[in-house]
């Protein structure tokens, strides 16, 4: 098994849970040294919070 593989982490959320969804996604990237990949099923998300997501300094690809 190779160990330094990128994680996959997939998250179902609806509005009720994006803040909870977004302070998993920011403490697994800055407690980490790994690489993740991660997928957000939609279950009802306003489009400002998926712009709030999409906005975080840390999904920002460089």
């Amino acid at each position: 098994m190779e160990c330094c593989k990128d994680i996959t982490v997939v998250l179902t959320c609806d509005d009720n849970y994006v803040r909870h969804a977004s302070a998993t996604i920011a403490s697994m990237i800055a407690n980490s040294g790994r690489k993740f990949s991660f997928y957000i099923f939609d279950c009802g998300i306003s489009t400002p919070n998926l712009d709030r997501i999409r906005s975080m300094d840390i999904l920002q690809k460089g």
